[in-house]
């Protein structure tokens, strides 16, 4: 889909991870895809219905394999609570929780993202899935994730999809390291075939960040 593949777009920051973390497993498509294309990746995903991991293996193909840790619990108390020291240091923490109507409230608010913020390697990068269609609620999550992380936020909107992804780095993503990064998104796309100069060019267009000094 191509939400999902918007969000992998987290590698034109962080090309090479090593460690990933899942907030919501879903069908698993992020997973199999990490654990495809990088095979010193280890995979902790948090899901917090068992059935949903069932179906996932029975139906999509999701394998069972020692580099994949699946967890099953609330994805924001597990964010907060989880020994820091296992749980820790992810070059890539990918949120897409979702309940029947909307954002999974526990991956909400400030102290979810400070939490999430604190368990990012040097260089990590959040992405989160959101929907544009609760246009309150997204303003309300940039506003909680600009607060937590001193980098500029990137959006991409998804054209006739209401998801909308957005990122934040551990560290500042400036105006002129995003200029930088076409040859590098240019690289992903043809070892990976996923559209990454599109979702850059998305990035880049006016609108599509806030910078915390704006």
């Amino acid at each position: 889909l191509s939400y999902t593949r918007a969000m992998t777009a987290a590698l034109i920051f962080t090309e090479t991870p090593r460690r990933i973390l899942l907030l919501g497993l879903g069908g698993g498509s992020l997973a199999k895809f990490f654990l495809h294309h990088f095979p010193d990746v280890r995979i902790d995903a948090v899901e917090y219905r068992e059935t949903v991991h069932r179906v996932a293996v029975e139906y999509f193909a999701l394998p069972r394999e020692s580099r994949l840790s699946v967890q099953f619990q609330d994805a924001g108390e597990f964010i907060r609570l989880a020994g820091a020291q296992h749980f820790g240091n992810y070059d890539l923490i990918l949120v897409d929780a979702f309940v029947h109507n909307g954002i999974a409230e526990s991956v909400c608010g400030a102290t979810f993202f400070e939490a999430c913020r604190a368990r990012l390697s040097a260089g990590g990068m959040l992405a989160m899935n959101m929907w544009s269609s609760d246009s309150l609620a997204i303003d309300e999550l940039l506003g909680d994730i600009q607060l937590t992380f001193e980098g500029g936020i990137l959006t991409v909107p998804l054209s006739g999809r209401d998801n909308i992804i957005a990122f934040a780095g551990a560290e500042p993503v400036s105006r002129k390291q995003l200029r930088g990064l076409k040859d590098r998104a240019l690289s992903l796309q043809a070892s990976l075939k996923v559209e990454y100069p599109a979702f850059l060019r998305s990035m880049r267009q006016p609108g599509r960040w806030k910078w915390p000094w704006q």
